[in-house]
Protein backbone atom coordinates (compact mmCIF):
# COMPACT_ATOMS: atom_id res chain seq x y z
CA UNK A 1 0.00 0.00 0.00
CA UNK A 2 2.93 2.78 0.92
CA UNK A 3 3.71 2.56 -3.10
CA UNK A 4 0.46 3.89 -4.20
CA UNK A 5 0.87 6.38 -0.89
CA UNK A 6 4.25 7.46 -2.86
CA UNK A 7 2.43 7.23 -6.35
CA UNK A 8 -0.63 9.24 -4.72
CA UNK A 9 1.28 11.78 -3.42
CA UNK A 10 2.73 12.78 -6.82
CA UNK A 11 -0.34 14.32 -8.00
CA UNK A 12 -2.41 16.02 -4.65
CA UNK A 13 -4.66 17.76 -6.55
CA UNK A 14 -5.38 14.63 -9.15
CA UNK A 15 -9.03 12.73 -8.22
CA UNK A 16 -8.22 10.09 -5.70
CA UNK A 17 -10.15 7.44 -7.31
CA UNK A 18 -8.74 7.73 -10.70
CA UNK A 19 -5.06 8.00 -9.77
CA UNK A 20 -6.10 4.73 -7.59
CA UNK A 21 -7.48 2.67 -10.95
CA UNK A 22 -4.29 3.78 -12.78
CA UNK A 23 -2.39 2.50 -10.05
CA UNK A 24 -4.08 -0.59 -9.74
CA UNK A 25 -4.28 -1.30 -13.26
CA UNK A 26 -0.26 -0.81 -13.60
CA UNK A 27 0.20 -3.24 -10.92
CA UNK A 28 -2.45 -5.70 -12.16
CA UNK A 29 -4.53 -5.06 -9.16
CA UNK A 30 -8.30 -6.89 -9.90
CA UNK A 31 -11.06 -7.51 -8.35
CA UNK A 32 -11.56 -7.98 -4.62
CA UNK A 33 -8.17 -7.04 -3.77
CA UNK A 34 -8.59 -4.22 -6.03
CA UNK A 35 -11.80 -3.35 -3.81
CA UNK A 36 -10.02 -4.14 -0.27
CA UNK A 37 -7.01 -2.22 -1.38
CA UNK A 38 -9.51 0.83 -1.92
CA UNK A 39 -11.02 0.64 1.32
CA UNK A 40 -7.96 1.82 2.25
CA UNK A 41 -6.47 3.97 -0.01
CA UNK A 42 -9.54 6.17 0.18
CA UNK A 43 -8.51 6.76 3.81
CA UNK A 44 -5.41 8.73 2.78
CA UNK A 45 -6.65 11.89 1.75
CA UNK A 46 -9.17 14.34 4.13
CA UNK A 47 -12.18 14.61 2.66
CA UNK A 48 -12.72 18.46 2.22
CA UNK A 49 -15.46 20.72 3.72
CA UNK A 50 -17.21 22.56 1.37
CA UNK A 51 -19.07 25.79 2.03
CA UNK A 52 -22.08 26.34 0.12
CA UNK A 53 -23.25 29.81 -0.52
CA UNK A 54 -27.31 30.50 -0.25
CA UNK A 55 -28.95 31.26 -3.08
CA UNK A 56 -25.93 29.61 -5.33
CA UNK A 57 -26.71 27.10 -7.97
CA UNK A 58 -25.22 24.04 -5.81
CA UNK A 59 -27.63 25.31 -2.79
CA UNK A 60 -30.53 25.43 -5.15
CA UNK A 61 -30.05 21.59 -6.40
CA UNK A 62 -29.48 20.39 -2.62
CA UNK A 63 -32.69 21.75 -1.80
CA UNK A 64 -34.64 20.63 -4.28
CA UNK A 65 -33.14 17.33 -3.90
CA UNK A 66 -34.03 17.35 0.07
CA UNK A 67 -37.00 18.53 -0.63
CA UNK A 68 -37.71 15.60 -3.01
CA UNK A 69 -36.52 13.37 -0.15
CA UNK A 70 -38.58 14.66 2.53
CA UNK A 71 -41.58 14.64 0.15
CA UNK A 72 -41.28 11.06 -0.30
CA UNK A 73 -40.03 10.29 3.54
CA UNK A 74 -43.85 11.61 4.32
CA UNK A 75 -46.09 10.19 1.85
CA UNK A 76 -44.08 6.68 3.64
CA UNK A 77 -45.01 7.90 6.65
CA UNK A 78 -48.90 8.44 5.56
CA UNK A 79 -48.95 4.92 3.90
CA UNK A 80 -48.12 3.58 7.20
CA UNK A 81 -50.26 5.40 9.35
CA UNK A 82 -52.54 4.28 7.12
CA UNK A 83 -52.49 0.62 7.18
CA UNK A 84 -52.18 0.76 11.02
CA UNK A 85 -55.63 2.70 11.03
CA UNK A 86 -57.17 0.03 8.66
CA UNK A 87 -55.50 -2.98 11.17
CA UNK A 88 -56.95 -1.44 14.02
CA UNK A 89 -60.41 -1.37 13.08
Amino acid sequence: MLSFKDYAEKSPKEDLLCLFDKWAESNNIYGVEKQELWRIARKLRKRKTIIIQEDSEEWIRLRTVLDIVLEIDLMKLNELLEERKIKKK
